[in-house]
């Protein structure tokens, strides 16, 4: 069973969701809402970690003494927000779906736009969109086919396989023909034209060997060492002492015979084929260079690609660490350079991405990690007319060793481009942390869902109309002073 969620809905409701379902303990959309005998209501969950650790019983809003007993779940209420769409939560990647609240879940399920594991467990996290790409072409861990076996094997065992593939074709060392790898002890024991063999009549004791090339002469020569053989009388000559070693010597000396006569055979031959047999030669050499050059290409090919991979992801990881050593060491001041304002400026004109957030920093190298919000069409009073800013507090590596709730100074800037400096007038407003706000409390999540700044802070027809945008970009500066 799934567990419940500690706190509300942290989505981004289109359009904004009425303040009565905003929970007052966590400020987000009330989650499993219930209702006190005062009449207030909130998350079912907010409402019994509050019981729990304020170890009070009275009302949050009113301090109204409450009761378990007096505490009841609103159906009502949790249908009504239920109802109330939500921008997709992948909306910041991509996805433009606009749900109801109660089937965000079942959307997560296919929406393309969600980070997904790859189900060949080779640990990458894809698209949902580019899964099925990722585990045909990419994945390490994808199946395909041996070429010479044809069996599945795994991308990433597929060298490891060929190392003992049986119809791998091996070159022979001796003949340079190229059999399979399971043929191997049977080519070099009776095919190889080049493989040194024994005298077939060695049973009669020769000892001689040869190469095992084939002869003319050898079936007739055969045939008839076999009626030989089935006569009787040679039989009972066998059974005789001192035959053998007789034999022995006959044999020897029709072996000798035997070779004479294949010598005579082929030498008229061997003037007049030479030249197509070099010719042929070639050729087939030819074929087998290429051949074994197909190959080599092909298993370069394939390192090279995986080469390719590894430096993109070099690259995407070397991105990831030089804006861990921007944010770290910017000593408390961070500039953000928003690019391409004019069309995200028509983004959120049009409802498509309202806020943009920025790369988290840190006010200190073992300080406070912050990230700045910007709503480019405004929020709330500031809708259409205003540019809000507001700042984020974050999870960071040492909020272990750091004083909670933020006690400290925030100003935020937009910063004036005018090419004269002496004309550059910024906008500029401090505002002082207050300890009782939970947007400087100590982040739950990786980044506090409330935020802390100015809904009005610039009007938009001033920061369009003057020279705070330049070459389509606009500068946010946030410099953190903290006690």
């Amino acid at each position: 069973m799934a567990a419940v969620k500690p706190e509300g809905y942290d989505y981004e409701f289109y359009p904004p969701a009425d303040a009565k379902y905003m929970c007052p303990v966590c400020l987000m959309v009330l989650r499993e809402p219930v209702q006190t005998n005062c009449g207030h209501r909130f998350c079912g969950a907010c409402i019994q970690r509050w019981i729990r650790e304020k170890g009070s019983v009275k009302c949050p809003v009113c301090n109204i003494r409450v009761t378990e007993t007096s505490i009841f779940n609103d159906n009502c209420v949790k249908r009504e927000i239920g109802a109330l769409t939500v921008r997709c939560p992948n909306a910041a990647k991509g996805c433009t779906n606009i749900i109801e609240l109660s089937n965000v879940e079942s959307h997560e399920q296919q929406c393309e736009f969600m980070f997904v594991r790859c189900a060949n467990n080779c640990g990458t996290f894809v698209y949902r969109a580019d899964l099925a790409h990722h585990m045909t072409y990419d994945c390490s861990r994808r199946t395909v086919k041996c070429k010479f076996c044809h069996n599945d094997v795994l991308y990433n065992k597929e060298e490891s396989h060929r190392l003992e593939c049986p119809d791998m074709r091996i070159r022979c060392q001796l003949c340079e023909e190229e059999i399979p790898r399971q043929k191997v002890f049977e080519h070099n024991k009776k095919q190889c034209p080049k493989a040194m063999v024994t005298c077939s009549f060695e049973h009669f004791g020769c000892k001689t060997e040869k190469l095992n090339l084939p002869s003319a002469a050898t079936p007739q020569i055969m045939s008839g060492l076999s009626s030989l053989c089935q006569s009787d009388n040679f039989l009972r000559t066998l059974n005789r002492p001192g035959v053998l070693s007789s034999g022995a010597s006959s044999v020897e000396t029709l072996h000798s015979e035997q070779c004479c006569f294949e010598a005579d055979t082929a030498q008229p031959q061997f003037g007049s084929d030479l030249l197509s047999t070099t010719s042929l030669l070639s050729d087939q050499e030819f074929q087998e260079e290429l051949k074994k050059k197909t190959q080599y290409n092909a298993i370069m090919e394939a390192r090279v690609e995986k080469l390719e991979r590894l430096v993109e992801e070099q690259g995407a990881r070397l991105k990831y660490y030089k804006q861990c050593v921007e944010s770290r060491f910017c000593n408390g001041t961070y500039v953000w350079k928003i690019k391409d304002f004019f069309r995200l400026r028509n983004e959120a004109t049009q409802g498509r991405i309202t806020a943009l957030h920025s790369t988290g920093f840190y006010c200190s190298v073992y300080g406070y990690k912050i990230c700045i919000r910007i709503n480019l069409n405004g929020v709330e009073s500031g809708f259409a007319t205003h540019i809000s800013l507001f700042v984020h507090f974050m999870k960071g590596e040492y909020d272990d060793i750091l004083e909670w709730p933020f006690r400290g100074r925030i100003t935020l800037s937009i910063l004036d481009q005018n090419d004269n400096y002496e004309k550059r007038r910024d906008i500029m407003e401090t505002l002082e942390a207050n300890p009782e706000l939970a947007a400087f409390q100590r982040p739950t999540t990786s980044r506090n869902h409330k935020g802390f700044g100015y809904i009005e802070f610039a009007s938009i027809p001033q920061i369009e109309s003057s020279t705070y945008i330049k070459n389509d970009a606009l500068f946010v500066k946030a410099s953190i002073l903290s006690k």
